[in-house]
């Protein structure tokens, strides 16, 4: 019985193993060209739908499925309403797991993990262990499957369980709180539903009750998207809460077509079942199919009135619009001299952004720290952006002034992010000085000198901002003397400030100093960029649009 038990747990562990080695090394698959691809092959929602099943067959975790179309989303590759179609695919692609789980592959199997092992002892495929590592995965997964299974025929036998399961087996509703409860415990819907289809065959549970119990799993597999969606907000929050709602909906079509077969004699989706196989496990794979393929059916035509009543439930926040690229556009990249002056627009238009971040501290809202947590991850999604963009024109071949230009504008991203990071914390550090009394005055005076910075510098990035630029490099000249004299006479003058109010000025004071250093030396780059475009009285060239 001992070696029953291990044997069941070790078939969990080496399952979620596989998934594991099979999501992390698919995630490095799903690269920028990767996204782009998607985009163009789901242009129709049939064709989303059909990326998604794929993907849900091939990742076999729906959750994994969702967070690549809200990236993708997030990134202006896709609308809403695609990736609502992705969702409904990638529920049907997750069960068919279930069907070639329920078949004999033992063969198929350990020559998966054969091959993919062997490779491992070629250095010459070190550099291209990624697919090895994700067939290694798919052979684990299964192999965890079927040792589970095995595992299940006599634990089912045991006289306990039988005891247990007659005890409460009767209840359809127990079972199916039973399957949503073990699915978000596993984190694995797959997992609760092959165990079923197991007790099933082994005459622990009736085949009905094993059908509730899988239409409970599948329900539960929503739970954990659910979890991971919390932060979203948005557009994003969208795609996840059609996930969620997704296997409800179908529970709601599915579960009373379970009854009416049931109660009234009425031929439906069981009988369906046993048309297609005379294999009771193969049956109950084939329902879990029938669920997810009943609730995408259901939702496939409700997608554009789902889409409304979600952007009306999530409206995208202010941030969200700003995180879109407003220049930046694909073909641009073909184009290096003019897609390049287009990035510099949208990297002063990112620069431009971040005084709202010292108004959150001017503010000091009850939610300052939340807010400024979504308004530098709406500046750092358009940054990522601009990075992508920058990738793509420096595929292009470029002349060697291009080249120069390139690297002067990717120099400048990086310094952007710096300071992005920079005013975040000071932003933060306000907030806190802010909120008591002896500490106020000196928070306020550097949030409203470094927010004039911040607009001078985004003057001096526009057309015609060379005399801005001359201005930004005076008010960002050598602070560190200046800071310490504010920081020292400011200690001496409050003799009575607490050990907190010594440290928070200290901190502020600090990071005001760092983000005044920064904002020189992207004043300097500004001019360098100039020199390199050949001066002309501006900090950059402005495209024809």
């Amino acid at each position: 019985m001992i070696l029953t038990l291990t044997q069941c747990i070790g078939g969990l562990g080496i399952f979620f193993a596989g998934m594991y080695l099979l999501t992390e090394n698919l995630r490095l698959l799903t690269g920028r060209r990767f996204r782009e691809a998607v985009a163009r092959f789901t242009r129709s929602r049939p064709a989303a739908v059909a990326w998604g099943v794929s993907a849900g067959a091939v990742m076999q975790s729906t959750p994994a499925v969702t967070l690549i179309a809200i990236s993708m989303l997030g990134s202006g590759l896709i609308a809403v309403e695609t990736g609502l179609a992705m969702v409904l695919g990638c529920n049907v692609g997750t069960s068919l797991l279930v069907v070639v789980a329920s078949l004999d592959i033992k063969i198929l199997v350990f020559a998966l993990l054969g091959f993919a092992g062997l490779s491992f002892a070629s250095t010459r495929l070190a550099a291209a262990r990624t697919v090895p590592l994700i067939v290694f995965g798919i052979g684990l997964v299964f192999l965890g499957l079927d040792l589970l299974k095995d595992a299940v025929g006599p634990i089912a036998q045991q006289p306990w369980l039988r005891e247990l399961l007659a005890s409460s087996g009767s209840s359809m509703p127990l079972l199916f709180l039973v399957g949503i409860v073990l699915s978000v415990l596993t984190q694995s819907a797959n997992s609760i539903m092959l165990l079923a289809i197991a007790l099933a065959d082994a005459g622990a549970l009736t085949f009905n009750q094993a059908v509730i119990t899988i239409y409970g799993a599948n329900v539960g597999d929503s739970m954990l998207t659910w979890v991971l969606s919390m932060p979203l907000r948005g557009r994003q929050r969208q795609v996840a809460m059609f996930q969620v709602a997704f296997n409800s909906i179908a529970a709601c079509v599915m579960v009373p077509l379970l009854v009416v077969e049931l109660a009234g004699g009425v031929p439906l989706v069981l009988a369906l079942a046993r048309q297609i196989t005379v294999d009771p496990p193969l049956q109950l794979a084939c329902l879990s199919v029938m669920f997810n393929i009943g609730g995408a059916i259901t939702l496939f035509p409700c997608i554009p009135w789902a889409a409304r009543i979600l952007a009306r439930r999530y409206p995208p926040p202010t941030e969200e619009g700003d995180a879109a690229p407003q220049f930046l556009y694909a073909e641009a990249a073909a184009e290096p001299e003019s897609g390049l002056a287009l990035a510099a627009l949208e990297q002063r238009r990112l620069v431009s952004f971040m005084p709202r971040l010292l108004a959150i501290a001017r503010e000091k809202p009850a939610d300052a720290p939340a807010r400024i947590r979504q308004r530098r991850d709406s500046i750092q999604q358009l940054s990522a952006a601009i990075n992508e963009f920058l990738d793509r024109v420096g595929e292009r071949s470029l002349h060697a002034g291009a080249y120069e230009q390139l690297h002067a504008a990717s120099s400048k991203a990086e310094l952007i992010d710096e300071i992005a990071d920079t005013i975040a914390e000071l932003a933060s550090a306000a907030v806190v000085a802010g909120r008591h009394e002896a500490t106020h005055r000196l928070s306020s005076s550097i949030v409203e000198g470094i927010d004039a910075m911040l607009l001078t510098a985004a003057e001096a990035m526009g057309p015609d901002g060379r005399e801005e630029l001359d201005v930004l490099r005076t008010m960002t000249g050598d602070r560190s003397t200046l800071m310490r004299r504010i920081r020292e006479d400011y200690l001496a003058r409050e003799a009575d400030l607490s050990a907190g109010d010594r440290r928070d000025i200290l901190s502020l004071t600090i990071v005001a100093e760092r983000a005044s250093w920064l904002l020189h030396r992207l004043a300097a780059a500004l001019l360098e960029e100039s020199r390199i475009e050949g001066g002309g009285g501006s900090a950059q060239k402005t495209p024809n649009l």
